[in-house]
């Protein structure tokens, strides 16, 4: 019997086995690239995270560009392994280290949140990410109070004063430095008492557009509003001191007649506003001055800046001696049974009047008239006044004027009544 080569077998068992493996492999590989082809997929609206935004913070830097950015990302690998990337497995992230301010192009990187196989990333779109950085900085502006409305009639708003008039603001520099005025507004409409309220403050431009991005602190102030009943009074001239001799206050004129005033508490209301005293004693002539006025505790002018102007006519005068002739005299009212003894009328009398320097000057003195009253007249030899009467010229007696004039009894007139009582006696008969 011939002896079996046990060796010889196991040689040839192994090269088998090899063999196996061999076709194994080649048929897997088959069966795979028909199975489980390569594929490529693109993931879409892939958010970007910025990375080292604290960076900026540190260093006085803020992003202002873009607020958010998306991403398409295009991977491939077998689609065994491409199944198994979902939306939200793959990141994209820009790192903000070392970037200052300006405009600039940042890297946009990639990453699988767990191990992805054979996917790998082919393209990102865009690839750079353009971002805008600033400087942060930090002012201090005064807050413009605006008013809207009007208070009820007769009232008036005061000062608005708040606890904060100057605020902070904070943001990236080109926007602050479009900030043209920090502003609030309060309603007044038909208010006619103090009130207080709370108000947000925002930062506007040059055309009153609000700038969103602005920060300021505090960003809520509290504004006091006062509101004051107002009267209109008139002015009235007040003096002290004497006109020197012989001058006369023709007229005298304010400008404005009238003032208003706000009523700041109960105050007591006087019927009119006097100017400070003007001493008439210093005038020289026609004068045209500012006067102050005198303003009563509790109340104060609505308008502080008004000027009042006071302006004064004064007239010279002048006296001047006379000769004026009985026929210029009336006598008046002599009492029945009585007549003026007209011998003791002198025919020229002298007198001193008084007027307008120009009028006195230019005077026909034989243009005047002259009366005396003798309604107290009894017999007998008296002093009576003599006086002038009223002319368009507003000549006066520059002191008073008697006259010595004699009465007598008119017995013609005693005669006519005893007649005229017997002819009454007679017809009653």
């Amino acid at each position: 019997m011939k002896k079996l080569n046990l060796s010889k077998f196991k040689d040839n068992n192994m090269i088998a086995k090899i063999l196996s493996l061999v076709i194994a492999i080649l048929l897997w590989s088959y069966v795979m690239g028909v199975e489980n082809p390569n594929e490529s997929i693109t993931i879409r609206n892939v958010r970007v995270n910025f990375q080292n935004m604290d960076s900026l913070e540190q260093k006085g830097l803020i992003l202002l560009s873009p607020s958010e950015q998306f991403v398409n990302i295009k991977i491939s690998g077998k689609k065994n392994d491409l199944d198994k990337i979902r939306q939200g497995s793959v990141y994209a992230t820009a790192d903000l280290e070392g970037y200052g301010v300006g405009d600039s192009r940042v890297r946009v990187e990639t990453r699988f949140e767990s191990n992805p196989g054979t996917v790998q990333v082919e393209s990102v779109s865009p690839r750079d990410v353009l971002v805008s950085i600033d400087k942060v900085i930090t002012r201090e502006m005064e807050v413009k109070i605006d008013t809207n409305g009007s208070p009820l009639e007769n009232y008036i708003v005061g000062e608005v004063t708040t606890s904060s008039p100057r605020v902070k603001i904070k943001g990236p520099q080109h926007v602050l430095d479009k900030v043209r005025s920090l502003v609030t507004t309060v309603d007044i409409t038909d208010k006619t008492e103090p009130f207080t309220v709370s108000n947000s403050v925002k930062a506007v431009d040059e055309n009153g557009d609000e700038l969103v991005s602005v920060e300021t602190t505090p960003n809520v102030i509290d504004i006091s509003v006062p509101i004051f009943k107002t009267i209109i009074m008139p002015i009235e001239l007040k003096t002290k001191g004497a006109l020197p001799t012989l001058v006369n206050m023709r007229s005298y004129d304010i400008t404005p007649k009238t003032i208003t005033l706000k009523v700041l508490n109960d105050a007591k209301v006087p019927k009119s506003i006097e100017t400070e005293p003007i001493d008439l004693s210093t005038l020289k002539g026609n004068t045209s001055q500012e006067v102050k006025l005198n303003i009563p505790d509790g109340m104060a002018p609505v308008d502080e800046n008004v000027k009042y102007n006071l302006s004064i006519l004064l007239d010279n005068f002048a006296i001047r001696r006379v000769e004026i002739n009985k026929s210029q005299i009336h006598f008046t009212n002599l009492p029945e049974g009585l007549k003026l003894d007209e011998t003791s009328i002198q025919d020229i009398y002298t007198v001193d009047i008084s007027g307008e320097e120009k009028k006195v000057t230019n005077l026909d003195e034989s243009g005047l008239k002259f009366f005396c009253d003798m309604g107290n007249a009894l017999p007998g030899v008296q002093k009576y006044e003599l006086q002038l009467e009223k002319n368009p010229d507003n000549i006066v007696l520059n002191n008073s004027v008697t006259i010595d004039l004699k009465v007598i009894e008119n017995p013609e007139e005693h005669n006519n009544n005893d007649n005229q009582n017997d002819k009454n006696n007679d017809k009653n008969n």
